[in-house]
């Protein structure tokens, strides 16, 4: 009887896949240092303003510079996430693909 009160629960596939996914998410994050990550360049920041009306550069200019900071924040999240991507793909094909 104190089994089942004690006993505990089994792991439901959901549960194992919210750990798999919050673990991915935690290497992206924090697995990654952002010291090895390269900032967006300042010819695509330019190719990016270019799309942007200069009307719009002009009367929304401190707008304009949080929206550039926001793109490189985006940028090195992106380019953190392929890190990961890239090695866990590789892991996996070694698992995988190549026996």
């Amino acid at each position: 009887m104190v089994r089942l009160i004690v006993k505990p629960e089994a792991i439901t596939t959901e549960d194992r896949l919210d750990k798999d996914v919050n673990r991915y998410y935690n290497y992206v994050r924090n697995g990654v240092d952002t010291i090895h990550v390269a900032n967006i360049g300042a010819d695509d920041v330019e190719k990016i303003l270019e799309r942007v009306p200069s009307n719009f550069r002009q009367r929304f200019c401190d707008f304009m510079k949080e929206i550039v900071a926001e793109v490189g924040v985006d940028y090195v999240a992106a380019i953190k996430q392929s890190i990961v991507d890239f090695v866990l793909l590789d892991v996996f094909e070694e698992q995988f693909c190549y026996k």
